[in-house]
């Protein structure tokens, strides 16, 4: 009985060994199977979202992928003329009329086609590329990928299986990392996830953040995926090096531009000149407004005046004619979308300063929609190629830049203009709240903000001759614009002390009057001479003022020295 109950005891542990060393197994089992790292692999055309099938070129542009694709036709890739304006250069501008586009280069502009290797510039001149610079499938326009790249900053590489090309056009600081042996790049981090790419030792990947004992990484070939932190080296910092170079070129003068506006409202106003400058000093160039705007054809009123010029020229001043576009019924989009409109404009401009020797043109845009500012910028570049062939400045006018006019693109303005004029006042206007036109403070910040655009050689800043009287009664605020003189003479006339303030550099006065308070904050010789200050502080090419006829005598000697500075 003892022999019989052992045999069962014995027979119990050998079942219960048998258990544990199945269960210890089958955990062996498991930790082995969490760490061994899988060999599965995840198709690219999976990972890109692609079947691969048909035509299309994946784009990826800086390490993100493009929402649209390019195509291949005849071996060579095509991108989407949308996504190449768009992100790879801002320049070749579809004309929606035509259907063609435009290349503004800096010396001509290049109209190129659909399906044509061989286009024509603005003076006839060939230009020919090895393919079709352009193709059209169904309704999508598309360019030649090395055309574009031709003619823009920017490097790719093209890569099979899926069809995609690699496009980087920022000048992005990266850290690069080196493989220490040949790794496998994997979908998420961890072994047990499906590889993308396989790569040598020696091999460079963008860095791009830890995520515990792997790091996620860019390839070259523009896969995102993981790697052990430990097969990499330690890294090394490097800024995109950029190969492109296309200069434009621009008329530079030798000295500080010293620019007054010269307002009249018709030709008979011209005569006036010989009153209002005759008190001046320091001035090398007026811009009269002679040219506006009238009609969505480009038609421009013309004010200008042949003796006008002469008797500027004898005085020794530049004449840089202003064009404006203050007419409310010319709708902004329909004038600079036209093409017609802008060689009616460019044409009607040029012509007139190659008659009468106007020596630069003035371009007062104030009412450019965002939906036209593409067109805008088309008509500035292909103004700008005219003005050069014919030696004529180019200046724009700008207010500061906030987001609402980002649209105006200084940057792009001050590669193709001469010179960039920042209208640096109305910080306060007809209808805001009172304060001063143009504080110390709206200055500086407008002309560092303008700054990181255009160049200080080129970047002129134009100072008020005027300021506001401001009038509050029952919480309502108004406001008149008035010459320097009258709003000093309306705090003396009212008994009002002028006290200067430092928080704004100008002299500021108030008084109480039937119910109502008058604020006004004074410009004058002082508080120009506090602007002009700063402007020299950060070497601009000059100053420019706003308007003739508004000024007190004595703030002429103030702009003499500024300019002979």
């Amino acid at each position: 009985m003892a022999r019989q109950k052992m045999r069962k005891k014995s027979g119990a542990g050998i079942v219960l060994a048998v258990v544990v060393i199945a269960a210890v197994a089958v955990v062996a089992g498991l930790i082995i199977y969490r760490k061994a790292p899988t060999s599965a692999k995840m198709p690219l055309s999976a990972y890109f979202g692609t079947t691969g099938e048909d035509s299309s070129v994946i784009i990826m542009l800086n390490g993100q992928k493009a929402d649209c694709a390019g195509i291949v036709k005849d071996g060579r890739v095509y991108l989407p003329q949308n996504f190449v304006q768009d992100e790879l250069n801002k320049r070749l501008y579809l004309d929606d009329a035509s259907g063609n586009i435009l290349y503004a280069d800096g010396n001509c502009v290049i109209t190129i086609k659909p399906g044509e290797n061989i286009n024509y510039d603005d003076e006839g001149g060939q230009h020919s590329f090895d393919v079709p610079v352009m193709i059209q499938e169904n309704d999508t326009r598309y360019l030649s990928i090395d055309y574009v790249k031709s003619c823009s900053d920017m490097d790719y590489n093209f890569y099979d299986s899926p069809a995609r090309v690699v496009i980087e056009n920022d000048d992005y600081t990266n850290t690069y990392a080196t493989a220490k042996k040949k790794i496998k790049v994997r979908y998420r981090g961890g072994v047990k996830s499906k590889i993308l790419e396989e790569l040598d030792k020696g091999t460079e990947l963008v860095y791009r953040k830890a995520v515990d004992e792997w790091a996620e990484v860019q390839t070259p070939s523009g896969v995102v995926g993981y790697v052990p932190a430990k097969d990499l080296d330690d890294g090394t910092t490097k800024t995109r090096q950029s190969n492109y170079t296309h200069e434009i070129s621009s008329i530079k003068k030798e000295h500080k531009i010293s620019l007054v506006w010269f307002q009249i409202g018709g030709k008979a106003g011209n005569s006036n000149i010989d009153n209002l400058i005759a008190n001046t000093s320091g001035i090398n160039t007026i811009s009269p407004t002679w040219y506006a705007v009238t009609s969505e054809d480009g038609s421009l009123s013309d004010y200008s005046s042949a003796d006008f010029v002469k008797a500027m020229h004898a005085r020794g001043i530049e004449v840089w004619p202003l064009v404006s576009d203050f007419e409310n019924s010319v709708n902004s989009k329909k004038l600079l979308s036209s093409e017609q409109a802008r060689h009616n404009m460019i044409d009607k401009l040029t012509g007139d300063a190659a008659r009468y020797g106007y020596d630069g043109i003035n371009i007062d845009f104030e009412r450019v929609t965002k939906d036209s500012g593409d067109d805008y910028l088309q008509f500035i570049r292909e103004l700008s190629v005219e003005c050069r062939r014919k030696n004529i400045v180019l200046s724009i006018d700008n207010y500061k830049a906030e987001a609402y006019n980002s649209h105006y693109d200084m940057e792009e303005q001050g590669i193709y203009a001469d010179y960039v004029i920042l209208m640096g006042y109305d910080e306060h206007y007809a209808g805001s709240e009172s304060g001063s036109v143009a504080s110390i403070g709206f200055v500086e910040d407008g002309i560092k903000k303008a700054l990181k655009s255009v160049p200080a050689d080129k970047l002129v800043n134009a100072v008020p001759f005027y300021t506001r009287i401001w009038t509050i009664k029952d919480g309502t605020t108004t406001s008149r614009a008035v010459g320097m003189q009258t709003a000093i003479d309306d705090l003396s006339k009212n008994g009002a002390p002028a006290i200067w303030d430092d928080t704004v550099c100008q002299y500021f006065g108030s008084y109480e009057k039937n119910g109502e308070t008058v604020k006004i904050w004074v410009e004058e010789d002082r508080s120009i001479e506090e602007k002009l200050k700063v402007m020299d502080n950060y070497g601009l090419a000059g100053v420019g003022a706003w308007k003739l006829g508004l000024e007190k005598n004595s703030v002429w000697s103030v702009i003499s020295r500024y300019a002979a500075g």
